[in-house]
């Protein structure tokens, strides 16, 4: 795992572990299955370059009927000072009963903490 996606777990987790009603955060990376046209899918090494490896981060989040584990994943992108960082992003569920809202599971409450502390950028989006 490259140091500067470490230094940015250590500051995500340290901030997710500061919000009340969460905990259980994990972090690493994934071989990322690629589909090549005209082939089968392939499974790319651990130790393959970015972007066969996506980081992901994810954690536990208590709310009051019950708890759920969210994983966001990174994919990297260049920043507009000519180098590299990540996007981190969770998918959330957008179907909802009649009159309901979507549920976002304090996503936003997160997000703005990883901007402000860590200069994360991440966000939900409904699937």
């Amino acid at each position: 795992m490259p140091p500067d996606l470490q230094k940015t777990f250590a500051c995500m987790t340290r901030t997710l572990l500061s919000l009340p009603g969460i905990d259980d955060v994990k972090t690493g990376m994934e071989a990322v299955k690629r589909r090549r046209p005209g082939s089968e899918d392939v499974e790319m090494s651990v130790g393959a370059p970015p972007p066969d490896e996506e980081p992901y981060i994810k954690y536990r989040v208590h709310e009051a009927d019950g708890a759920t584990v969210l994983r966001f994943t990174g994919s990297r992108n260049a920043k507009p000072d000519g180098g590299w960082g990540y996007t981190f992003l969770v998918g959330l569920s957008g179907l909802t009963a009649e009159g309901q809202e979507p549920r976002t599971y304090r996503t936003s409450e997160v997000v703005s903490a990883w901007r402000a502390q860590c200069g994360v950028d991440a966000g939900a989006l409904f699937v």
